[in-house]
């Protein structure tokens, strides 16, 4: 493949300097190659791994040069191949090509806000029914704690997300990487239903600006797809400082 049709950078323009991690697309490239699953260590063709993916996930061609430039950020991708390279490294195309996670249209915005912190009020509601104070997160709180479980000698920080069910999996995403927190998945099930689960020891994998996992739902439980992980359902959140153990 001729390298030159790639876009260029600026000249010069100097990514040594002044950058933090992440900032640029190669070293988002980077990032998301070391956390890969399946992609070998960088001195064991990791740039061959995902030239070859592109290839076998999206039928995408290219040379292992201009792989090379894309992750010293020498050159950057076509438009074009950016939906391959975000398919490859399983990432949100948006984040990927601008460190941002895609921009929602203001209804949808309004839906996610809503149904996160439904997800939030509803938790918060049955631990004060069971007796435990709470206290929200300030809203600058860049941790992934929303709340805190206080009584009587225990100040848990929770996590609380929304769980979406379809197609018989169970997906949990949260923003950012998941902390020590506690983590609980609401999963509406109907109108008027909701399960709680304790997903404090599932393996969160990064997707490009948040984290996710997925799970199917067993006997009162969700299990991890690929582990042996069980996250059980809670049914006495009052012992909130007994989860996550």
């Amino acid at each position: 493949m001729n390298t030159a049709l790639e876009h260029r950078k600026s000249p010069g323009a100097d990514n040594s300097l002044g950058t933090t991690p992440g900032e640029t697309l190669g070293a988002r490239l980077k990032e998301m190659m070391a956390l890969h699953p399946r992609a070998p260590a960088a001195e064991h063709g990791r740039l061959t791994w995902l030239r070859n993916e592109l290839e076998e996930v999206s039928g995408v061609k290219v040379s292992l040069e201009t792989v090379r430039k894309w992750a010293a950020d020498e050159t950057i991708p076509r438009p074009s191949k950016l939906p391959a390279l975000a398919k490859a490294l399983d990432v949100d195309e948006a984040w990927l090509s601008l460190g941002r996670k895609p921009t929602l249209t203001l209804k949808e915005t309004r839906h996610e806000v809503r149904s996160a912190q439904s997800a939030s009020l509803y938790v918060a509601g049955i631990l004060g029914m069971a007796g435990v104070n709470v206290a929200f997160a300030d809203e600058k709180d860049e941790s992934g704690t929303h709340m805190y479980a206080i009584s009587s000698g225990y100040h848990v920080p929770v996590c609380v997300a929304l769980a979406e069910e379809a197609d018989a999996t169970v997906t949990v995403s949260l923003d950012g990487v998941k902390g020590e927190q506690v983590t609980l998945a609401v999963l509406p099930r109907g109108r008027d239903t909701f399960l709680v689960f304790d997903v404090t020891q599932a393996d969160f994998a990064p997707r490009g600006g948040h984290c996710a996992a997925v799970f199917t739902l067993e006997d009162g439980a969700v299990k991890q797809t690929g582990t042996d992980v069980v996250c059980p359902r809670v049914t006495n959140i009052g012992k909130i400082h007994k989860l996550g153990k």
